[in-house]
């Protein structure tokens, strides 16, 4: 599948020249043989291969950050899938309104309350739903759209996108880094969602990382030995291209660590 029309390239790019602008996801790309799903917004017009979006690796932590269009193109999971655009999607509501939405639910939804709780909270009328007018025809309890000088601010995530040559940030903490972590979170079972189907994005997989060391450490465990710590970091290796040999003998006894220790069953 063609994953980049010229049309969309068209659209996304000139999203990317207004970054602080509160876009419309215009696409929406999605893993066939997982769960990972990616609504994207812009284009970086100076790097095309940058796209900004909100990512779910279904993991418990969907973010707003970027993924690499090449690593998108290049993945191929189980019986050789690669990455699908969804034909049917239409975006309804401001990234902001997805990404608020996502927060509570712990993964992207489309449609449902939710959703449209984080619409009104942001003060958009309900899409489908006529806003309500006085007698004049002026709407009533519905605070006008943010622009782009409010609509940065609104998203309380942080931007962690790795790319081949810098590292972006917003500089505004990530509501999945900070305080406790996700409700019901399992390294391992998260380490083995990352490896199987396979996860692309690696500002996702990194803050994976960045969890299940945080568990490890309360647990009072040892980081450098952990096979969900190590797991997640080789396929973060494989990911940036700095796997130099991976040893497939001591990769399976990870993956059989991991599956025991979450309860998984063998394949």
């Amino acid at each position: 599948m063609q994953l980049m029309t010229p049309e969309l390239r068209e659209q996304l790019i000139a999203n990317g020249k207004d970054p602080e602008g509160d876009h419309r996801p215009a696409v929406k790309f999605f893993n066939p043989a997982g769960a990972a799903t990616w609504l994207v917004y812009a284009m970086d017009p100076d790097d095309n291969d940058y796209l900004r979006c909100l990512a779910d690796l279904s993991m418990g932590f969907p973010e707003l950050g970027g993924v690499l269009l090449s690593d998108l193109q290049g993945y191929r999971g189980p019986f050789g899938l690669g990455i699908e655009r969804d034909l049917y999607f239409t975006a309804r509501y401001p990234i902001r309104i997805y990404a608020a939405a996502a927060r509570s639910a712990q993964r992207i939804v489309e449609s449902g309350p939710l959703l449209e709780a984080a619409a009104r909270e942001a003060g958009l009328p309900v899409a489908g739903q006529a806003a309500a007018t006085d007698s004049n025809g002026h709407q009533v309890g519905v605070a006008e759209t943010a622009g782009p000088e409010t609509a940065g601010p609104e998203i309380a995530v942080r931007e962690t996108a790795v790319r081949r040559t810098a590292v972006r940030s917003t500089g505004v903490r990530s509501a999945a880094s900070a305080g406790e972590l996700p409700a019901g979170h399992n390294r391992h079972r998260d380490a083995l969602m990352i490896v199987d189907p396979g996860a692309c994005n690696p500002s996702g997989v990194a803050l994976s990382l960045h969890n299940a060391c945080r568990q490890v450490i309360a647990e009072g465990g040892d980081q450098r030995t952990d096979p969900a710590v190590r797991l997640i970091v080789t396929q973060l290796s494989y990911l940036t291209n700095s796997l130099a040999d991976l040893d497939t003998a001591e990769y399976g006894k990870l993956i059989e660590a991991c599956r025991k220790k979450a309860g998984a069953p063998a394949p």
